[in-house]
């Protein structure tokens, strides 16, 4: 590794350890913490719009302004499909786009351009679970 990678490898480090990414706002390269969450409910795969539903959870707009992609862990649940029940919103909390969680790997979602917030849902257990071993945004 040349002196240069070395010292950028170090900013970078440094600058994980000095952020913070959460509902207020993220770092690059800092998993979110302190998330919101709701019970009984999930969002729409259609419309984006909250519908009640025992048995699920969801987040609340989490920020992700100017993140180029966010990086998600493999999810376990119990479910047998990819979980599509998950948003980007713009900058007026509007839907702006429909993702899929994978349950097979680790993966990324590129956030659009005027992509503002994302929200994810899931049976409960394995929201708690894809919170816990960490959504990812990065610059």
């Amino acid at each position: 590794m040349t002196e240069l990678a070395k010292r950028r490898r170090a900013l970078m480090v440094a600058e994980k350890a000095s952020g913070k990414s959460d509902m207020n706002g993220w770092t690059n390269g800092v998993p979110y913490t302190d998330i919101t969450v709701y019970n009984k409910s999930y969002y729409d795969a259609t419309t984006g719009e909250v519908k009640n539903y025992n048995g699920w959870k969801r987040t609340g707009l989490i920020p992700c302004n100017g993140a180029s992609f966010l990086r998600f862990p493999r999810i376990n649940h119990n479910n047998q499909a990819d979980m599509m029940y998950n948003w980007i919103f713009d900058g007026s909390r509007q839907p702006l786009q429909q993702f899929t969680i994978s349950i097979s790997k680790a993966y990324r979602i590129d956030i659009p351009a005027n992509g503002a917030f994302f929200a994810i849902s899931l049976p409960g257990t394995s929201l708690e679970q894809a919170l816990s071993d960490g959504i990812t945004p990065y610059a």
